[in-house]
């Protein structure tokens, strides 16, 4: 939820920040807060659907064209392995009845699998779905939550301490903040990158390696490499 937060306080602020420039008259702070937040998440929802129209599409063209080119050359590997003097027999002359027998057993070995895999799924939904709703609470309160931390600190410690500490805070911020919007630039310009050279290669998938190799992007250390390799 921590996590969440602090990744979409940051286009939240930037939304109130151009929202109370730019209105005519002034309005509550918690106005500001609803909608920056709607528009933060109206903003994650359109990328999002954006990655998934460009990904889905492709990755289902792909495994339909890697599926035909198997269909299309399996006789062929076939007979190079006869070649090499390896029985194939049993493949080309397997019964339809025996195949769908051991293809209904290797399914009922996998079916526990497939439970549990289910299981530690809904329990990973059901943990975001209480973190995201915990991130979206810390974002509605955090002027509330920043004076009550503001008079802990005040209560506790010297004046002089409390500053240094909110100025560490806000560096810290400021550093994240650089640093989220140069990987999104970054993100951009190497998914436009990867795209324009494999359209003008004239290479397949050059919607779905663009797309790729953005979020590979961010990503920190082995971004980069991982972008490479798709």
């Amino acid at each position: 939820s921590g996590c969440s937060g602090i990744f979409l306080h940051i286009p939240m602020n930037g939304f109130r920040n151009f929202l109370q420039k730019h209105a005519k008259r002034p309005h509550k702070e918690r106005f500001w807060n609803i909608i920056s937040l709607v528009l933060t998440l109206l903003s994650v929802c359109i990328v999002l659907a954006a990655v998934c129209m460009l990904m889905i599409p492709a990755l289902i063209q792909s495994i339909m064209d890697i599926y035909n080119k198997v269909q299309h050359n399996l006789p062929i590997w076939l007979n190079q392995l006869a070649a090499y003097g390896i029985d194939t027999a049993m493949l080309k002359n397997a019964e339809q009845g025996q195949l769908l027998q051991k293809l209904i057993v290797g399914v009922g070995n996998w079916v526990p699998t497939i439970f549990s895999a289910a299981a530690s799924t809904a329990s990973v939904v059901v943990d975001g779905v209480v973190g995201f709703i915990l991130a979206i609470y810390l974002l509605m309160e955090r002027h509330t939550i920043g004076r009550q931390l503001n008079k802990v600190l005040e209560a506790n410690l010297q004046h002089t301490t409390c500053q240094k500490i909110r100025d560490t805070g806000n560096l810290i911020c400021q550093i994240f903040r650089s640093f989220l919007c140069g990987q999104c630039l970054e993100a951009v310009i190497l998914g436009t990158l990867m795209f324009l050279a494999f359209a003008i290669c004239g290479i397949s998938y050059a919607g779905l390696i663009g797309v790729l190799t953005a979020v590979c992007s961010f990503i920190p250390f082995v971004g980069a490499f991982l972008a490479c390799c798709t």
